[in-house]
């Protein structure tokens, strides 16, 4: 299944017993974050700050839908398409 959204996808988490979503993963892809997804499920993921093992994560996976915030996730990134 492909879905077209020109400004990408998030992959976020909410760990067990904490209220705040987290950015693990942004991709342009929507089949690429599935994927990344269905991996997450099968392994054990880290914290990308302080590298805690996370404790029951659960996935969420958004539409980034404005170039606002596009271009705030991806700041930083030396192979990023500015739109």
């Amino acid at each position: 299944m492909v879905i077209d959204n020109k400004y990408g996808y998030k992959v976020c988490y909410e760990e067990q017993e904490k209220n705040k979503l987290k950015v693990h993963l942004v991709t342009n892809s929507f089949d690429l974050a599935i994927w990344e997804i269905n991996n997450y499920l099968r392994n054990p993921q880290r914290d990308r700050k302080d590298n805690h093992l996370l404790i029951k994560p659960i996935w969420h996976l958004f539409e980034v839908k404005t170039s606002k915030e596009y271009n705030k996730l991806w700041k930083g990134c030396p192979f990023k398409d500015d739109l």
